[in-house]
């Protein structure tokens, strides 16, 4: 815009060429200043119906062994069943026979005695839960006809084992024995060996397997061929006698059982000196006998022989009254007693009142059965002849299960889960089938299986339950999504360098996995704590250099994980800010600012404020420049890095020299503007003079036409032309009166040239021509051609 106005005034009005060459070198310097240059830019055991020995309660999550349900404070519905009419031919019975459960068999055996008049008939039977079966012809190996033998199953080993008992002479007197036999597989084999226990008359013996200690315990009454009651142990094929520092009394026909609840084996009743009824209570555990009698309350009558056994469902030891023995004047006569009792937790419980038919009592065998999911009683009713076969059980809610599930509830490739279901009601044991696995996983006879799925995919699974009675219940399906193992898909920071006390971010992505799960950091600077989830904002105060990690565990328990490198740098700092060669320095002089900074991220930038003209801000650590501008300056310089994290200092300069002639507002383009502004100012003050001159002579009277004719003697006449003539004294141009003053050597100043009037002619003055040429310090002369005025020094006409 400058340069625009002053063009368009220099076009204005007729000037000459003179006043137009001085607006020219007026407006150059002008525009320079409008237009400064531009800066540079920068495994498990099967589940069985209601707990018991040997069975395990699988959880959700793993396999645990559950203890067996406890009778409830108010007793469960027990109800007896009469299966006599169903069971086909039932075993002759007598007071002599033994029961157990053989597991290998999974039936329930029976060893009876038949008196056949002066000797007996052993036989052995088998109950499947539906039908006896007479085995006794079919052995071509069996034990010789024993009566009150002692039988118990061997459970480490897996075969019941038989002891003692009475063997019927030719004669029909009875010798006590002891043989032992094994029976497994549906073979009797003897096992007599030397260490046996002495010889034990009928019912002078009772056996079970203890659970506790491992092996088969036997109490022997020893009525014959010992003094006292022994205890035994039957392990691996061998007997061996327990030493204990008490024991239950002399004593016939005494009933004994383990309770798998409590840890402990129960001994009972049987028949004591003088044919009196036995009402002590006995517990046996790790190789001690201990007197309950005291803390287990009112107990039954006892009776011989006393049915008792462990019902794994009711999770407590049944005991089924035999008879008592009753003695009067004329002697003692067998009474049968009606009595069903449950001992648990050391107390006995009468259950008798409850029930609403029971079986007829005389002598009788008791043992449960897990397939049935109850206790088979074989009794008499009260006299010799042909037995009843009777169950007592629970009375059970129809079979149910729950719908399966799985945990953890998501599930990945490769890692462990257990499906799960929990069945109910029925009758006896449970059997589950499982449909529908993932790859890797195999349907197991548990409520709880393994799985470890070989494959992702959305699977339905399904579990099938059925008990003993052969009823079925399908739950499910159960919708499954198997997912891949998850992974750390991407981990990025907002930055990888950061400076202490500037905010930092790292966002995780994962791919796969189960459900959303939980992130963890660690590896951070201070102060940052990490997150939970997958996005961790920090703020550092510490420098250093760190490994960043987050982790991820899905909802299925897999984790990934990733990290990331992390350089904390401490802010930016001015190790020194100086001038070269100093601070103090002069105008027009070359200058360098010199300032060093460490630290901050990435490159520094740098600014410069308070500058003297002749100095630019430059983005440089050093900035040279050449001041143009005298003074003290405070100059500010800023370094900055690419966190925005910056850092300032100050350097005062103290400049010398002239400021008036050479410095300016134009910058380090100052001396060649005032060179230019001062030629313009002396050329347009030359022309105004020259063209004022000329105004004034034209109104000046004309010139005589010769010096001589005017009177001018001939030594004033001017010089021929080409000569230079000396310039006047300086008493020829000094006023009247100031001659004395003057030097006589002194010339005449230039910006004060002496006025030379010629004398006056008869023509006229001649004085104002003659003037004209004062200023060339010559005298003027006509030119004869022209008849114009001529100065030959100034080479002029006018």
């Amino acid at each position: 815009m400058l340069r625009s106005r002053y063009a368009s005034r220099g076009r204005t009005g007729p000037a000459t060429l003179l006043l137009l060459v001085g607006v020219i070198a007026l407006v150059v310097p002008l525009a320079l200043e409008a237009s400064p240059p531009p800066p540079p830019a920068s495994l498990i055991a099967p589940t069985h119906a209601r707990g018991g020995i040997g069975i395990s309660n699988v959880s959700s999550a793993s396999p645990t062994q559950a203890p067996p349900r406890r009778l409830p404070s108010t007793a469960p519905t027990f109800v007896w069943t009469n299966l006599t009419a169903s069971v086909g031919s039932t075993p002759y019975s007598d007071a002599g026979q033994q029961e157990t459960y053989d597991a290998a068999a999974r039936a329930i055996l029976l060893v009876e005695a038949i008196p056949s008049g002066t000797g007996a008939v052993e036989g052995t039977f088998t109950f499947d839960g539906s039908i006896w079966v007479n085995l006794t012809s079919a052995l071509t190996v069996a034990p010789p006809p024993l009566v009150g033998p002692a039988l118990g199953y061997d459970s480490r080993d897996g075969y019941a084992v038989l002891y003692g008992g009475d063997r019927v002479g030719p004669t029909g007197a009875h010798i006590a024995s002891d043989y032992t036999w094994a029976f497994r597989g549906g073979v009797w084999t003897n096992l007599t060996n030397a260490s046996a226990p002495p010889p034990s008359d009928a019912a002078g013996g009772a056996m079970t397997w203890d659970g506790a200690d491992g092996y088969l315990l036997l109490y022997l009454n020893c009525s014959s061929g010992c003094g006292q009651p022994e205890t035994w142990s039957y392990l691996g094929g061998n007997w061996s006698k327990i030493t204990t520092t008490a024991a239950p009394g002399a004593r016939d026909g005494a009933s004994m059982v383990y309770d798998a609840l409590d840890g402990y084996v129960v001994f009972f009743g049987g028949s004591g000196p003088g044919d009196r009824n036995a009402q002590d209570t006995w517990e046996y555990r790790l190789d001690a006998w201990s007197n309950r009698s005291s803390i287990a309350g009112v107990s039954p009558e006892g009776g011989v022989p006393a049915g008792m056994g462990f019902d794994v469902s009711a999770t407590s030891v049944f005991l089924v009254e035999g008879h008592r023995v009753v003695c009067g004047a004329t002697g003692c006569v067998p009474s049968p007693v009606e009595g069903t009792w449950t001992y648990a937790s050391n107390t006995w419980r009468n259950l008798t009142s409850s029930l609403s038919v029971a079986p007829p009592r005389g002598g009788t065998t008791f043992a449960y059965d897990p397939l049935l999911h109850s206790s088979v009683l074989m009794g008499i009713p009260g006299a010799p002849g042909a037995g009843e076969t009777w169950t007592f059980q629970e009375q059970l809610p129809p079979l149910a299960a729950t719908p399966p599930t799985v945990a953890p509830a998501e599930v990945d490739v490769g890692t462990s889960a257990f499906f799960s279901t929990t069945a109910s009601g029925g009758s006896g044991l449970y059997g589950y089938a499982w449909s529908g696995l993932p790859p890797g996983c195999a349907s197991q006879n548990m409520s709880s299986i393994p799985c470890t799925p070989g494959a992702p995919g959305n699977f339905s699974v399904l579990v099938n339950v059925t008990d003993s009675a052969g009823h079925l219940v399908q739950e499910g399906p159960l919708p499954l999504t198997v997912h891949s193992l998850p992974v750390i898909a991407s981990l990025r920071a907002s930055r990888y360098q950061d400076t202490v006390g500037a905010a930092i971010s790292w966002t995780a992505t994962v791919s796969g996995g189960a459900g959303s799960g939980t992130f963890t950091w660690s590896g951070l600077p201070t102060p940052c704590q990490g997150s939970s989830t997958n996005v961790e904002v920090c703020v550092p105060d510490t420098a250093g250099s760190f490994a960043v990690r987050v982790n991820f565990t899905d909802l299925a328990g897999a984790r990934t994980g990733a990290s990331l490198p992390l350089t904390v740098n401490p802010p930016p700092a001015i190790a020194s800010f100086t001038a070269q060669p100093s601070p103090n320095a002069s105008v027009g002089a070359s200058l360098t600012l010199v300032l060093r900074a460490t630290g901050g991220t990435g490159a520094l930038s740098f600014n410069y404020s308070g500058l003297p003209q002749g100095c630019l801000s430059l983005n440089t650590s050093s900035l040279g420049c050449t001041p143009q501008q005298a003074g003290t300056f405070w100059v500010h310089a800023t370094a900055r890095d690419q966190d925005g994290k910056e850092v300032n200092a100050t350097l005062p300069l103290v400049l010398s020299g002239a400021t008036g002639s050479s410095a300016g507002p134009f910058g380090p383009y100052g001396g060649v503007v005032y060179a230019i502004l001062g030629l313009g100012v002396l050329v347009v003050v030359l022309s105004t003079l020259v063209l004022y001159l000329r105004r004034r002579s034209s109104r000046l009277p004309p010139t005589p036409p010769s010096l001589e004719a005017a009177g001018v003697p001939p030594s004033d006449a001017p010089p021929p032309l080409g000569q230079v003539d000396e310039a006047p004294s300086v008493a020829s141009v000094m006023p009247p009166g100031e001659e004395e003053h003057a030097d006589a050597t002194q010339k005449p100043s230039p910006r004060r040239p002496a006025v030379v009037r010629p004398p006056p002619t008869a023509e006229g003055p001649v004085g104002a021509p003659d003037s004209m040429c004062v200023i060339c310090g010559g005298q003027g002369q006509i030119d004869e051609t022209t008849g114009k005025y001529y100065c030959p020094r100034c080479d002029r006409r006018y």
